[in-house]
């Protein structure tokens, strides 16, 4: 939540015309599991952002396992690739 509010204080600051959430995860589990648990991740960030600003510059997208910043071998490896991007467009 405290990374959240220091984001939504932020886009509250700047002029954007769309911000998507993008919600990824690992590859533990089969990738329609993946799939869904990234798409409510993602839902849950855009409730939160919307109790503060609610209006309509929203997206989420769930990505599922799809792009891995790293490999999964690791617990350290799945941590960074269980994450939520927020992409703003100008």
């Amino acid at each position: 939540k405290v990374s959240l509010e220091k984001i939504i204080r932020v886009l509250k600051k700047v002029s954007f015309s769309e911000a998507t959430i993008i919600s990824y995860t690992d590859n533990v589990g089969t990738k329609a599991i993946n799939m869904e648990l990234s798409e409510r991740r993602a839902k849950a960030i855009l409730n939160y952002i919307l109790k503060k600003d609610n209006s309509h510059k929203y997206f989420i997208k769930g990505m599922g396992e799809e792009e891995p910043i790293t490999s999964n071998y690791t617990f350290e490896d799945r941590k960074e690739n269980n994450r939520i991007e927020i992409v703003i467009e100008k």
